[in-house]
């Protein structure tokens, strides 16, 4: 008997050890299932935190490189409005001494310094070349002007000014012989400078000529204004707007 209870117990206690076993090979299995399973969920979580991590940053780089491009942008904008802005002051500058100048020229129109020496060539009109050249520009006014008073034609000599000079003219012609000795009497005229106040207005600096009684040579410098009215350019006070 006694050896049959022990066959039985030992064939339990076998069975108990074998399905302590399995039951523990079940256990390592799900474990080992579930282990699997939770690798492989931080494998994937830690593949999305490295894509989203690699995605931050270069939005981040991005976002820098996009705030440089709009800063040298900004730059450049800025470096172009100040070149601008050195240009409008140089012409500035340069526009207020021009008017400086405008202004010192009716002050005082033309250079007195020059002598009959600096004519050049075509600007020597002996009296036995005098004509009426018309009114056409400044240097063929003054010639009509002086032909008409070496010819003594005073109708031409009146045209040769300003409407609102022509009538203190007339006034003057009748009073007098208008046939001024110093034009008669030149033997050329030289024309020494021009000085081109505007577009309409211009003073001529005429050397007249001539020989005294004493057979001295003579010079006489004027500087007379011309303005362009209804496109011809006449005599004219240069007070007169």
């Amino acid at each position: 008997m006694m050896s049959r209870f022990k066959v039985i117990a030992c064939v339990i206690a076998v069975a108990a050890i074998s399905a302590a076993s399995w039951w523990q090979y079940s256990c390592n299995e799900k474990l080992r299932r579930e282990n699997d399973v939770l690798r492989a969920e931080i494998a994937r979580l830690k593949q999305f935190q490295e894509i989203y991590e690699s995605s931050a940053v270069g939005e981040s780089e991005s976002s820098t490189q996009a705030q440089l491009e709009e800063l040298a942008k900004l730059r450049d904008e800025a470096a172009r409005l100040g070149e601008q802005s050195n240009r409008m002051a140089d012409l500035l500058g340069a526009n207020k001494k021009l008017v400086a100048s405008l202004q010192d020229l009716k002050a005082s129109p033309a250079d007195k310094t020059k002598h009959a020496e600096d004519a050049l060539p075509q600007d020597i009109h002996p009296q036995n070349t005098w004509a009426y050249r018309g009114y056409a520009t400044p240097e063929a006014t003054i010639e009509s002007l002086y032909w008409a008073i070496l010819t003594g034609d005073k109708a031409k000599l009146v045209e040769a000014y300003s409407p609102e000079l022509q009538s203190k003219m007339k006034t003057g012609l009748d009073q007098r012989d208008f046939q001024l000795k110093a034009i008669t009497d030149a033997t050329e005229f030289r024309i020494l400078d021009r000085q081109q106040l505007s577009r309409d207005e211009m003073v001529l600096t005429v050397c007249l000529i001539w020989t005294d009684a004493q057979g001295n040579k003579v010079e006489d410098t004027g500087h007379p204004y011309f303005k362009r009215i209804n496109g011809e350019w006449k005599g004219a006070n240069h007070a007169s707007p």
